[in-house]
């Protein structure tokens, strides 16, 4: 994704992948969901909200924020079919975001722009909890190396947070590297 690329733009790529129901929450977050503190999750870019119906399910106070409206209607109706309460935000994650601090945070399967990483610290709250898996250049020509992170590219934490675990792992044959931080 490309800093220029109008939001209006990124809606209309990733709204039509979005038209399916959520699917099963991300076999990293089931393994290491005993990191999360009790009470509230960030879910950042969560698409149709699996992670975060599976957090709901669990008693978290979830809020899910993602640019695709389509992605949150289907988080939305996910979670009344299932007597749930997700939250949800509709942001460019590009863009400022006053969206409130939490216990914890979970980003799956992308990579931040810079200013949200650098500004992740203001999301979670010292002591919270802050999941990060995503796609690695260890892929090679099958992603777009701009959606892709370098292998253990944050072993050294990131701003404000110290790693907690790091694993590699894999999701339908493609490496992911898995992070977890807990904030200073």
């Amino acid at each position: 994704m490309m800093d220029f690329e109008l939001a209006s733009d990124i809606k209309r790529r990733w709204d039509p992948r979005h038209i399916s129901p959520p699917g099963r929450p991300d076999p990293f977050l089931v393994e290491r969901v005993c990191d999360l503190r009790a009470g509230s999750v960030l879910d950042i870019a969560c698409g149709t909200g699996r992670n975060a119906l599976y957090l709901a399910g669990l008693e978290y106070d979830v809020t899910g924020v993602d640019i695709s409206p389509a992605g949150l209607t289907q988080l939305k109706a996910a979670a009344s079919a299932r007597g749930l309460t997700v939250k949800t935000i509709e942001a460019d994650l590009r863009q400022s975001r006053p969206w409130g601090q939490y216990n914890n945070g979970i980003i799956f399967n992308y990579l931040p722009p810079l200013s949200l990483l650098e500004s992740l610290h203001e999301y979670v709250i010292p002591g919270g909890t802050l999941i990060l898996c995503t796609f690695t250049t260890k892929n090679g020509e099958r992603f777009n190396p701009s959606y892709c992170i370098e292998e253990r590219a944050f072993a050294q934490g990131l701003p404000l947070f110290r790693l907690m675990h790091h694993s590699e792992n894999m999701l339908d044959g493609r490496f992911r590297d898995g992070y977890v931080f807990r904030r200073t």
